[in-house]
């Protein structure tokens, strides 16, 4: 955590605020959605991580000397992100093969843009009448299942719908080799059973407008086409 005590001490001598997108497996499985209060019980490496940078952020605003913005945000997607996960979907539907997910496609699905997110941060990084620690969570648009989303990604790119899942042995297997595979492994349980972020707090400090997500998609999809 070396880098992060550096961004702090540089934004206590200059009495800025730190800024950080957080993940909504920084609070662990859950069958309620996730609120702001809740408390943190990762059961992950990457939600330890998180988890631990939300509430060293939240500390170090104690003696009111910088302040923190912490954006904690469902499954992202969007130009320049790379995950893993979203932009297989994106990269394979522009390719017209078989849009690859973890595990399940049948579970609520919960989904952000990135330029969305990044307005939210900016928005609230500008405001001068928050408390010196803010979290806030995005839930972004929400999907009756992730095979919902998948086909108005299939829609927008006139594309044959087809999904390709990789499930827990596969994701075992691949693991020791790839980071991808890794990284779902790691947090496999949120592909089996949905965690949801309750977005309530955000929606009432400011006005939330989602980009319509047959355009994001659309964004996303040419963005993506470039990078081949």
């Amino acid at each position: 955590m070396d880098a992060i005590e550096n961004v702090i001490a540089a934004a206590k001598e200059n009495a800025a605020t730190i800024v950080f997108p957080s993940r909504f497996y920084s609070v662990g499985p859950t069958d309620i959605p996730v609120s702001e209060d809740m408390e943190s019980e990762p059961n992950s490496d990457q939600g330890r991580v998180f988890s631990a940078i939300e509430e060293i952020l939240a500390e170090a605003t104690e003696y009111e000397e910088c302040r923190s913005i912490i954006v904690r945000h469902a499954h992202i997607f969007g130009p320049n992100i790379i995950d893993g996960l979203t932009d297989r979907v994106m990269k394979n539907a522009n390719r017209k093969q078989a849009f690859q997910w973890v595990h399940d496609v049948s579970i609520p699905l919960q989904l952000t843009y990135g330029p969305d997110v990044a307005g939210i941060m900016i928005h609230l990084a500008s405001r001068d009448d928050l408390e010196y620690s803010t979290l806030v969570n995005y839930a972004g648009s929400p999907f009756e299942t992730v095979e919902e989303w998948m086909k108005l990604v299939a829609d927008v790119a006139d594309v044959p719908f087809s999904t390709n899942l990789d499930g827990w042995l596969k994701v075992q297997v691949l693991a020791p080799i790839q980071q991808d595979a890794r990284a779902c492994k790691d947090i496999f349980y949120t592909f089996e059973n949905a965690v949801l972020l309750n977005d309530d707090k955000v929606r009432g400090m400011m006005d939330v407008h989602p980009t319509a997500m047959r355009e994001a998609i659309a964004e996303a999809l040419a963005w993506f086409s470039k990078k081949r």
